[in-house]
């Protein structure tokens, strides 16, 4: 019984902390402040142009190709037989973005959607959200070894955020600015 104790002072502890720690404040489910966690933007952050590439772990080239604003979109789905309607939520837009990822390995990489975000300056990330669409890259994909994916992406953005970076985490070196105000709605 007495092995046990420390073990179990130890374990009291720990539960103690996890009880006392404060939850993060999330505005929203698909943002978070990265300076409440190690999601950081790197101070030493390289910016490279529309339609140039980046790469970095795993040898997987990543290329912002375009971007475009929705107000809205709609969806058939043709096993339902069903027209499906979305909208951001009020006071945010839709933000389209297309990518192209190669897979430069010997060896087939997961990648995809979700390791893509979007940071504005604040230091507020953006996710993906799924989008119906014929274009849509997926969220996570199995590239084959020399080959690539690519399609579009959707994130849903306050409309205060107009100066925003594209960020893909196997690049986590890299961004891409994306100036909201000189892009086209469709």
């Amino acid at each position: 019984m007495k092995r046990f104790l420390p073990f179990l002072f130890i374990l009291l502890i720990m539960l103690a902390g996890c009880l006392q720690q404060n939850p993060e404040k999330i505005t929203d489910s698909f943002v978070l402040n990265p300076y409440l966690t190690d999601a950081k933007v790197s101070e030493t952050m390289q910016y490279v142009s529309k339609g140039q590439f980046a790469e970095g772990l795993l040898k997987v080239k990543a290329t912002y190709n375009s971007a475009y604003l929705l107000n809205n979109y709609s969806y058939y789905e043709p096993d339902s037989n069903e027209d499906y309607f979305f909208e951001p939520q009020e006071g945010y837009f839709y933000l389209v973005v297309n990518v192209t990822l190669k897979n430069l390995n010997e060896y087939g990489v997961m990648t995809g959607a979700n390791d893509f975000s979007v940071v504005d300056k604040e230091g507020y990330r953006f996710y993906p959200k799924s989008f119906h669409s014929d274009k849509a890259i997926i969220m996570i994909d199995y590239i084959d070894p020399n080959k690539e994916a690519n399609g579009e992406m959707l994130f849903e953005i306050p409309d205060l955020k107009k100066n925003l970076l594209l960020q893909y985490k196997l690049a986590s070196g890299y961004s891409w600015q994306i100036n909201v105000n000189s892009l086209n709605y469709k």
